[in-house]
């Protein structure tokens, strides 16, 4: 019996004799089955959803051992970045207040506590800058939407990159009173100035695709 393939629920039909492995697999759908523009977004592999990282040591499967793939796609970028966005939004807003609590619980001296929900909160900033630095380079967005003050999206970017590294050493080094003034006064305040400019980063796509 040969692989089950789905995209975004519906079955697909795909001549699967002359491939070996998964990575083969992969590749034969994005030539034959998919948009060119089309974003992967989520890969199930015999039912199991697959992380970015397994996604990546994933390739040498052999098909003999794939029962069934689905996969799960945006066929607009734009819309999806659009999307995307929003949902970053929501989770700075959220975020920049807890800062605040990470700060003062570091200024107690509990600094086990305030390194576990830091940890968190910086693995998710960073995927924020990736997001950031992927949706400038999509073809649909207009930068001349961003108005900033000091050199716009780029300068903000080099800004949160800064001050992430400082926060980073400031762990190394052990010098808890650096990093709570970090988080706050810093961290904090320009993750309010993203929230603030991620409206007008939406319109450089709807503006343009109107």
């Amino acid at each position: 019996m040969g692989v089950e393939i789905k995209v975004n629920d519906e079955a697909v039909n795909l001549d699967t004799n002359e491939i070996k492995t998964f990575s083969g697999l992969m590749e034969k759908m994005a030539t034959e089955v998919l948009a060119a523009e089309e974003i992967v977004t989520a890969v199930h592999l015999n039912g199991e959803q697959l992380s970015d990282e397994s996604l990546m040591s994933s390739g040498e499967i052999p098909l003999s051992e794939i029962n069934a793939i689905s996969i799960k796609t945006e066929k607009d970028p734009n819309e999806f970045a659009v999307k995307l966005l929003t949902q970053t939004s929501d989770y700075l807003s959220q975020l920049s207040p807890g800062l605040c609590e990470v700060a003062d619980t570091l200024r107690t001296g509990n600094v086990e506590q305030a390194n576990s929900m830091l940890v968190q909160a910086l693995d998710g900033l960073m995927l924020f800058t990736e997001l950031v630095s992927t949706v400038k380079n999509l073809d649909g967005f207009d930068g001349s939407s961003v108005n900033l003050e000091g050199g716009g999206i780029s300068s903000l970017e080099n800004r949160l990159t800064e001050i992430l590294k400082n926060i980073q050493t400031g762990q190394e080094s052990k010098d808890w009173v650096t990093v709570a003034d970090l988080l706050e006064y810093e961290l904090a305040v320009i993750l309010q100035e993203w929230t603030d400019v991620i409206p007008s980063i939406q319109r450089g796509f709807t503006d343009g695709n109107s």
